[in-house]
């Protein structure tokens, strides 16, 4: 999901409305959450602060993960 936030930045995350619980039984939620990302585009060159889950998935998705 790409969602426009200003310009050339778009949120890239994850709404996971599943999950119920995290950082062991710490928190708890009833409505789910999100693995926040941003995807800053500047021409050829692209710039991307995806969380682990992110990265979990592209990889899933087939997508290779230049490291920095």
């Amino acid at each position: 999901m790409k969602k426009p936030v200003k310009n050339n930045v778009s949120w890239v995350g994850k709404v996971d409305w599943e999950l119920l619980k995290f950082h062991g039984d710490d928190y708890s939620t009833h409505k789910g959450s999100t693995y926040n990302s941003y995807l800053i585009e500047e021409g050829l060159r692209n710039a991307w602060n995806p969380t682990e889950k992110a990265k979990e998935d592209a990889v899933n998705y087939g997508m290779k993960i230049a490291k920095a």
